[in-house]
């Protein structure tokens, strides 16, 4: 079915999505100077409520220039919808479906979204400064490929919130021991020997003190583990081995 394709200068009668992926200002700015060099009119994509499926940027930059908008409707659609779309055009970052899987938690739970895994993600990621990946594997997820899915289809969930913010924590107090704790090869590191028995907290936390020097810098997670296994080892007579992989 061909839809019809209408032009307008009433910017105001659309608005945002609710939980659509937040306004890149980089992106915008971008696309006002190309539209200002030679403006091809690219319709936006809106529902019945006016409200913007596809296109909430080039809505933004057409604004600014005082340029007409080309749209068109395509009846009753949701996030949902608009979240296929997009991995069609511009694929959605990791943070694009974080914000729109909080959204909708906050709608179907006002009450109790803070407790929901998405909201509870989020916590975690932003109050220990932790990298994506890393909080998936604390989580549980070492496959990203299957994690990373789970995460953009709103099936993430996380069964021991309790054990996730103690673990995000201990990696997050490596930032008094050692100057690098930012670098994801050693975060991942950290989940490696953390989810090994042979592996003491209290006594890696010393050792490390003691030997700030010998915290080398690497390139990737197994010589950190490397690293870390020979500090974890320095005046022992009973050695003990890490291994080189999370246990799954």
């Amino acid at each position: 079915m061909v839809k019809e394709i209408r032009m307008t200068k009433n910017y105001g009668q659309f608005t945002l999505l609710e939980g659509n992926r937040h306004i890149n200002r980089l992106k915008v700015e971008r696309l006002k100077k190309s539209m200002a060099n030679n403006y091809v009119p690219v319709p936006i994509i809106v529902n019945s409520k006016n409200e913007v499926i596809d296109g909430q940027h080039r809505l933004e930059a057409v604004k600014s220039l005082d340029l007409a908008l080309h749209y068109y409707s395509m009846g009753r659609m949701g996030i949902e919808e608009t979240r296929a779309l997009n991995m069609n055009g511009t694929p959605w970052k990791n943070n694009d479906h974080l914000h729109s899987y909080m959204t909708r938690e906050r709608e179907e739970h006002p009450d109790s979204y803070q407790d929901l895994p998405y909201h509870q993600f989020f916590y975690i990621k932003n109050t220990y400064k932790l990298h994506f990946q890393i909080v998936l594997t604390l989580i549980g997820i070492h496959d990203f490929a299957v994690g990373g899915e789970l995460f953009k289809e709103g099936r993430l969930k996380i069964d021991n919130f309790f054990k996730l913010e103690k673990d995000a924590k201990y990696i997050h107090s490596m930032k008094d021991h050692y100057d690098r704790w930012k670098n994801r090869p050693f975060m991942a590191a950290m989940c490696i020997v953390m989810s090994q028995r042979v592996f003491n907290r209290d006594k890696w936390i010393r050792k490390l003190s003691m030997n700030r020097a010998k915290m080398y810098r690497c390139t990737n997670k197994s010589d950190y583990v490397v690293c870390m296994e020979q500090i974890y080892n320095w005046n022992e007579r009973n050695k003990v081995i890490f291994k080189r992989t999370v246990n799954g």
